[in-house]
């Protein structure tokens, strides 16, 4: 009689069991699922051509965006003078340049290397400028306004 109990009640764990083990693999296979991305290929034609799908992820530029971006210029150079509405700096090729601060939307960053050869970029003021020490801007050149400068 007593071996008859153990063994109803090992069988009654064991049909409990089933759900819960069920629904754990489940769960691991949605996990694996979620972090495994599915390959997308892309038709080069649908870049070409806007209207060739429906559900295109190309947005063409405006003219206005596409001057915007070809203002855009890089260069290297020293700063000689700041304040907080200009910048005065002399490019390693070409003339001085007064550049325009904006009130919003420019960064400055001091980069240094890591010992692992890595860069990292410390986000610094515009007062914290380093004069006479080689930069690399990016600036505007229809407004001449600053967008980016990286202290080397």
């Amino acid at each position: 009689m007593e071996q008859k109990k153990i063994i109803i009640n090992t069988s009654i764990i064991a049909l409990a069991s089933i759900p819960f083990i069920l629904v754990w693999i489940w769960i691991m296979n949605n996990k694996k699922e979620a972090v495994t991305s599915p390959v997308v290929s892309l038709n080069i034609e649908e870049y070409q051509n806007p209207q060739a799908s429906e559900e295109s992820i190309f947005i063409p530029l405006t003219e206005e965006k596409k001057a915007e971006l070809i203002a855009i210029r890089n260069i290297t150079g020293k700063i000689t003078s700041i304040n907080i509405n200009t910048i005065e700096l002399i490019p390693t090729e070409g003339k001085k340049i007064i550049l325009k601060v904006p009130s919003t939307g420019a960064n400055f960053f001091s980069q240094t290397v890591q010992k692992d050869g890595s860069f990292l970029n410390k986000e610094i003021g515009l007062l914290e400028l380093p004069k006479d020490k080689k930069v690399d801007i990016q600036y505007n050149s229809q407004k001449m306004e600053v967008m980016l400068i990286v202290v080397k």
